[in-house]
């Protein structure tokens, strides 16, 4: 068994996204196999979020700290004196952040773990001891997701000195080694995982809105409300699908929150201008996929990137069908024997909501899709093996280091 350390993480925010969820994940599985010490992990953010709360349940509460970056007291004052003086002054913001005494203090971890583009930014606040840690870094995002991050230089920074750089595919690898000058000998590739319930799902608890009829028809779509999780894709299959089938009223929902200001706006509006307001419900990402998953009748994936579809995984592990586009990341909830019934290609947006149109017809084929999918994920998505092979291949490039 690998040694239990003592583990940094640096983290955008808290907020209920896949890629944060998928954190929590990790620190709970690495917390139960022992690879890490549940009571030597700290938690810096640069902003807040409700799952504050569920990485209570892997690391003790006290050992997270919030940087609220955007509105410290020093990055205003500077941007009064004169706006290029606010970089500066939100530095200050996150070196008193920091220093802040927490009720207990880990000491110098063994490892720093970055998680996302946007934390790289809180890695030039650590102290001198912790900057010279083994760092890893795990960049769920694509090629966009990177080029929003709110601080390249700091971004290049990290990942010129990381000991490991952690990605979810290897076109994402490729681009970090051509667009960022990664080495490619530092690059471990981590595929999906199905996260661990927190509990038995409870049937008789759903997230279907009040105001949609009780033998309503349910399409579910999941991820971040923009272009990378594919929200107007999912939208104009909403156009597409005829409003009843069989005498039974068909709703779509979305639960996520908005991937950058103002994209949740910008949905309502595409909602109402494609006339499928009250047809259409758009909900805040902070509601519970369990409830998502036992609401909905069929799961569709209209992802661009980054491809790991959290939400499809989850309902697929609970036997719901899934239908999704080529290069969404939903080929990783698909057996080989159900591609043709379950995966389209990209951009179809015809051939996609033809399959949906049809699965929404069978009962019976949804059930055994779903079956399968279930059957699928549970035995090559387990999260135990998935997060235990990524932890030996950053062990290996540890003892490297």
């Amino acid at each position: 068994m690998i040694r239990r350390r003592s583990l940094l993480v640096l983290t955008g925010d808290l907020a209920p996204t896949d890629d944060n969820r998928r954190l929590v994940s990790l620190l709970d599985e690495l917390g139960r196999a022992g690879a890490i010490d549940p009571a030597r992990i700290r938690v810096l953010a640069g902003g807040g979020g409700p799952l504050a709360n569920e990485i209570a349940a892997a690391a003790d509460l006290s050992a997270v700290r919030v940087v609220e970056h955007d509105e410290g007291v020093a990055a205003r004052a500077a941007g009064w004196v004169h706006p290029s003086l606010r970089a500066t002054g939100s530095l200050v913001d996150d070196l008193w952040g920091l220093a802040r005494p927490g009720r207990r203090d880990a000491g110098r971890p063994d490892l720093v773990w970055i998680h996302g583009a946007d934390a790289a930014r809180l890695a030039s606040t650590l102290p001198r001891a912790a900057r010279r840690t083994p760092t890893a870094v795990c960049l769920p995002e694509g090629p966009v997701g990177l080029r929003r991050c709110r601080s390249i230089p700091d971004l290049r920074r990290v990942l010129a000195r990381a000991t490991v750089v952690v990605t979810t595919t290897d076109e994402q690898g490729d681009h970090l080694v051509d667009s960022l000058g990664v080495d490619r000998g530092r690059i471990v590739v981590s595929g999906e995982w199905r996260a661990r319930p927190a509990a038995s799902p409870d049937p008789r608890r759903s997230r279907r809105p009040d105001d949609v009829p009780d033998d309503a028809l349910l399409v579910g779509g999941a991820g971040p409300i923009g272009w990378r999780a594919g929200t107007d894709l999912f939208l104009d299959l909403a156009r597409r699908l005829p409003r009843e089938i069989d005498g039974r009223p068909v709703h779509l929902l979305w639960l996520g929150t908005a991937d950058r200001p103002g994209d949740d706006l910008r949905a309502h509006a595409d909602v109402a201008l494609r006339g499928q307001r009250g047809r259409v419900h758009l909900l805040d990402g902070g509601d519970s996929r369990d409830a998502l998953a036992n609401g909905v009748d069929l799961m569709v994936v209209t992802g661009r990137e980054p491809p790991f579809p959290a939400a499809a995984i989850h309902a697929a592990g609970q036997g719901r069908a899934v239908i999704g586009l080529a290069g969404s990341g939903v080929e990783a909830v698909v057996p080989p024997t159900d591609v043709t019934a379950a995966v389209v290609d990209p951009f179809d947006g015809l051939a996609l909501s033809e399959r949906v149109e049809v699965a929404l017809r069978d009962p019976r084929a949804r059930q055994l899709l779903g079956g399968s999918l279930r059957d699928h994920v549970r035995r090559h998505l387990r999260a135990e093996e998935r997060i235990g092979a990524l932890w030996a291949d950053v062990a290996r490039h540890l003892a490297r280091a």
